[in-house]
């Protein structure tokens, strides 16, 4: 019995869209097959960059950063809020310390959040930051 994948949510669809952009404007002059994309992504070959082009897998966080890199392109053009999602600074590059993976893991999940969910996550994760901000600011006055 086959398992059925799962649909993309509209956000993840918008991911793809937009990469699937990227790649067909910039293989040409960066000379990339999938097969190449697909190794300097670190990957196995052609087998993994073409499942995400064709949708069979939502782009993450990892694979963005990979893609954006080989693409020439900062993340947050293939997946806008991406800076929103990673440790301050590091929208170009990987993890490099054990606090940033666990960031890194952190947005995976939050990612992986139904959009409506999502949602309000943010909108709580902004209201404690403002409250946070708020209090150091009258902490600093002092």
């Amino acid at each position: 019995m086959t398992k059925k994948r799962r649909e993309l949510t509209e956000l993840e669809a918008m991911y793809l869209e937009r990469f699937r952009k990227i790649w067909n404007e910039k293989k040409q002059p960066l000379q990339l097959t999938q097969e190449k994309a697909g190794h300097a992504c670190g990957w196995n070959g052609q087998s993994a960059f073409s499942q995400y082009l064709g949708g069979l897998v939502p782009l993450n966080i990892e694979a963005v950063l990979r893609l954006a890199k080989v693409l020439q392109v900062h993340p947050a053009e293939i997946m806008p809020d991406i800076n929103e999602l990673l440790p301050e600074g590091r929208g170009d590059t990987t993890a490099a310390t054990e606090q940033e993976k666990e960031a890194l893991a952190l947005a995976r999940l939050i990612l992986e959040l139904p959009d409506k969910q999502r949602v309000v996550l943010q909108n709580v994760a902004s209201a404690f930051s403002t409250e946070v901000k708020e209090q150091a600011d009258a902490l600093n006055k002092i």
